[in-house]
């Protein structure tokens, strides 16, 4: 991991020194110019494809030293489809010797938790894409909330919840984020300082009946505020701002404990 880490840092780097500097990389610019030329011989060329079984792809044509780097052309939404980019160059850099072939799932580019190859591309896809300098200036001045999310998120051209996660693993904040679907939670995380004060989610636990989430009833509407403890804690009460994304009926919501 350590190496993978080292060379997003390098690639930060030369974007800020030598290219555009702006908030989005051009991951395509990145890999033919900086990734490739260091690759030890090695060669690669990216693609995209309407991939059915999987959402992103590193494979090794056989006997050669050529690789190629796939992303399905069926993810609809642009920012998974740059995240799944940065993914799969980090399957290039730091596991091209691991083995030939990643078929990676929507599940593998969701896994941030579990130990193994595809949370270190995931990880590597973040601190690329995520510069920690950027994040932690949001959360020395901002809200954590939707609203400053759907800031931060475009510019650096990914998705609500990778820019959600990234700031969370950065900060050191009483915050959390949790994605709800039908009334039940499928998935979040909390901050380290948050957890240690007892608040998780649990996937498959019911949503606070108190919580804003249950007043969303249309699809895009966005409603925050003031939650009194205990709807998400005990003794503490917390600013809530729930969404009720476009597609596939989820629920984001951002809770901060420190601006209630």
């Amino acid at each position: 991991m350590a190496k993978l880490l080292k060379e997003a840092n390098r690639l930060i780097r030369l974007w800020r020194d030598h290219g555009p500097n702006t908030p989005r990389l051009d991951l395509k610019k990145l890999f033919y110019e900086a990734v490739l030329p260091s690759s030890e011989g090695d060669t690669g060329k990216i693609v995209f494809k309407p991939f059915n079984s999987f959402e992103g792809l590193m494979a090794r044509k056989v006997g050669h030293k050529e690789w190629r780097i796939g992303v399905s052309t069926h993810i609809p939404y642009e920012p998974r489809r740059h995240f799944t980019l940065a993914h799969e160059i980090g399957h290039f850099i730091g596991h091209r010797y691991e083995r030939d072939t990643f078929e990676c799932t929507f599940d593998n580019l969701n896994d941030f938790e579990l130990a193994g190859l595809e949370k270190e591309a995931n990880e590597f896809a973040s601190h690329l894409l995520m510069p920690a300098d950027v994040v932690r200036n949001f959360d020395k001045t901002r809200e954590f909330s939707h609203e400053t999310i759907s800031e931060l998120a475009p510019m650096f051209g990914v998705s609500r919840a990778a820019a959600a996660y990234r700031w969370l693993q950065l900060t050191n904040r009483q915050i959390g984020f949790v994605v709800s679907r039908d009334g039940f939670f499928r998935n979040g995380r909390a901050s380290d300082k948050l957890y240690a004060r007892g608040v998780f989610f649990k996937g498959g636990t019911e949503v606070p009946i108190d919580s804003l989430i249950s007043r969303l009833s249309t699809v895009g509407q966005e409603i925050s505020g003031i939650v009194d403890a205990p709807v998400w804690h005990e003794r503490i009460p917390c600013r809530e701002s729930s969404y009720a994304a476009t597609q596939g009926g989820y629920v984001y919501t951002f809770l901060d404990f420190d601006h209630s």
